[in-house]
């Protein structure tokens, strides 16, 4: 009797153990995910950052090769942004950049990837979209996004983003080629009076 009792004791403590290992090694995979969300993932606005646009981009892109669909990309960028930061401070303009982040994180479909670059730069990576599909929906954010009332030190005020779009495989097939291609386009939008979206010539 007493053998038995000190094996079922040590059955249970084994038992025991091992669900304590159990639980550590649940609890430390969520410490992993959780640091990997860290490091993919931009703290003010909680969009996907560069190191997560590259690795998916890699991915996208195999994709749409093997179904011959386009992929295009929507470079945005706040217009007169230090304007905001120096009128109203930078805590405002930190508000701002959020404002716009929850437009195209509501406004965007669960396929589409939205990153934010740095400063007052975002990026929105749109499967199975070519540059004119792109352009109409850039067009629809943009229009609400400058229907967005901010609150500023003194008064309320609205402002605007400018975006430039290229696709591929018409403007390449490397996310720096579209990047390139991209930059472009919003320069030229800059240029032409901000507030719009301009696709990448051919």
């Amino acid at each position: 009797m007493r053998d038995i009792t000190q094996r079922r004791a040590a059955e249970d403590a084994l038992k025991s153990a091992n669900q304590q290992l159990i639980e550590r090694l649940a609890q430390i995979e969520q410490l992993q995910a959780a640091l990997r969300q860290q490091t993919l993932r931009d703290p003010l606005t909680g969009l996907f950052n560069r190191r997560y646009l590259d690795e998916t981009f890699a991915r996208e892109s195999r994709r749409a090769e093997r179904d011959n669909r386009p992929i295009a990309v929507a470079m945005i960028d706040l217009d007169n942004f230090k304007r905001i930061n120096d009128s109203h401070g930078h805590q405002v303009g930190d508000q701002v950049l959020q404002a716009l982040a929850r437009l195209l994180q509501r406004e965007c479909r669960a396929a589409d990837i939205v990153c934010r670059l740095g400063g007052e730069e975002f990026l929105v990576l749109l499967p199975g979209s070519d540059a004119e599909q792109a352009q109409l929906r850039v067009e629809h954010w943009r229009d609400s996004f400058s229907r967005l009332s901010h609150s500023g030190q003194e008064q309320r005020f609205h402002t605007s983003f400018s975006c430039g779009i290229a696709a591929l495989p018409r403007h390449g097939r490397t996310l720096a080629q579209l990047y390139h291609h991209a930059d472009k386009a919003l320069y030229q939008a800059k240029a032409a009076g901000k507030n719009c979206s301009v696709r990448a010539a051919v």
